[in-house]
């Protein structure tokens, strides 16, 4: 499933799905149809007809319906409201609970989908520049924060991959290992980052991110 519309403008969508079915020897039409009254999806609609929005959602229901072991999804949710995504993610769990398989999904969002992924690869200018199971990788990911100071003499040698300030306060982003034999100083505070500040400290132009393998 991607971006690329590959399906005839003129072409109902119930028709469609019985191409699909041709294409790949089955199809779980009464999971279609389920998830067509879902999404509030008019199966006699034709493909040119569609917004932006309702075309994800037809091939995502495609995506979700045919008998394959991988299924690629690239930016499943472009033109999707709030309503909409949620329910994706919703029966993105579904269905993966009911018949497990590998989805492997490229997208943005990293805050709306950091809950649902196991193993995550990040992207930065072409090469990838974290690969692991996510855990693994938060594990590794910290904030440090407090006076501009202290946050300096701790983090130094450390893999900072970016910083903020708000007034005598810095915040440093690091990746990587901790110094075990440097004690964390009274006035500085340690956190874990989430998912989307890592992916937008890693893939930040002037910082150069480390490689994991």
């Amino acid at each position: 499933m991607s971006e690329v519309n590959l399906y005839s403008e003129r072409s109902k969508l119930n028709k469609l799905f019985d191409i699909t079915e041709m294409m790949y020897g089955s199809f779980d039409r009464d999971y279609a149809n389920d998830l067509a009254e879902k999404f509030g999806l008019d199966l006699t609609s034709r493909f040119g007809k569609l917004s932006t929005g309702y075309r994800s959602i037809f091939k995502l229901i495609v995506a979700l319906c045919v008998p394959a072991d991988y299924i690629f999804l690239d930016e499943p949710v472009l033109g999707l409201d709030a309503n909409h995504r949620e329910l994706f993610y919703q029966e993105l769990i579904e269905t993966y609970s009911e018949k497990p398989r590998t989805f492997v999904i490229s997208t943005h969002l990293i805050e709306e989908i950091a809950n649902l992924i196991e193993h995550v690869f990040v992207l930065n200018d072409h090469h990838i520049v974290v690969n692991g199971a996510v855990p693994d990788i938060l594990e590794r990911a910290y904030t440090i924060s407090g006076p501009d100071a202290d946050v300096k003499q701790y983090t130094t040698g450390l893999n900072v991959i970016g910083e903020d300030h708000l007034g005598g306060i810095t915040a440093h982003y690091v990746y990587g290992a901790l110094a075990d034999d440097r004690p964390i100083p009274d006035t500085v505070k340690l956190e874990h980052l989430d998912l989307q500040k890592l992916f937008i400290n890693l893939t930040n132009e002037k910082k150069a991110a480390t490689h994991v393998s």
